[in-house]
Parts: C-alpha cells; sequence; structure tokens
C-alpha cells in the first residue's frame, strides 16, 4: 500500500497587523504547524473553506468585515463550522467577550499576549 504525503496541520492567523501575524507565525511553526494567513475577516472566510486549519487565530477589530461577523460566518458554513476560532484584541470589555461567545468563538485572548496563558488556551484545541 502506498500512502500519500501526510499533511502538516494548519492555523489560520488573521490580523491586520502584520507584525502580529509574523510574531504568532513563527510560534507556531516553532510548535510544527504550517500557517496560514490573511489580513481581512473576508480573506480568512475564503482560506478556511479551501484549507481547513486546525484552528483559526483571529483579531476582532479589522477593516473590511470585523473578527465577529467572520467567525459567525465560519461558524454557519457547513465547511468550516468545526474549527476553533479563538479571538484575539486589546478589548477587555464583557460586552466584547460576550459577544465572542455569543458569534460562536471557542476562546478569547486578551492582547497583549500572556504566553503561559495563551498555550495553555491553545492546548485545548490542538496538541502543541
Amino acid at each position: 500500500m502506498i500512502l500519500g504525503p501526510i499533511k502538516q496541520k494548519s492555523v489560520l492567523i488573521v490580523d491586520d497587523d502584520s507584525a502580529v501575524r509574523r510574531l504568532l507565525s513563527v510560534y507556531f511553526k516553532s510548535c510544527g504547524f504550517a500557517t496560514l494567513e490573511a489580513d481581512t475577516g473576508i480573506k480568512a472566510i475564503e482560506i478556511s473553506k479551501k484549507e481547513i486549519p486546525a484552528l483559526i487565530l483571529m483579531d476582532l477589530d479589522m477593516p473590511e468585515l470585523n473578527g465577529l461577523d467572520a467567525c459567525e460566518i465560519i461558524k454557519h458554513e457547513e465547511k468550516t463550522k468545526k474549527i476553533p476560532v479563538i479571538l484575539l484584541t486589546g478589548s477587555s470589555k464583557i460586552s466584547d467577550i460576550d459577544g465572542a461567545y455569543r458569534k460562536g468563538a471557542a476562546d478569547y485572548v486578551i492582547k497583549p499576549i500572556v504566553w503561559d496563558r495563551f498555550k495553555t488556551k491553545i492546548a485545548r484545541f490542538v496538541k502543541l
């Protein structure tokens, strides 16, 4: 029996700040993941349908389509609804956190990232 190549699990990093995308990409690559990047919610939806990543990390505040609305769309699509979406934001307002969970987010991380806490949250969804 000949097996095809094993596809590396991927993480989709969605943020309009390229420095944040780079930082998270380096982190996940060091954990053995392939990384995909998008700078808008619209691109995140397109990539998630095509690539089916193991996890999506998405900024809340982005141009064109914010993270909350993109999360809601991803969670309602049959092909992508099982992908855990973790929203990243600088906001610690209870209304934003509640809104994230109402839209289907699996978790919520407040920037700046506290790496020990971040790793614990991520490990609930993918093996690091």
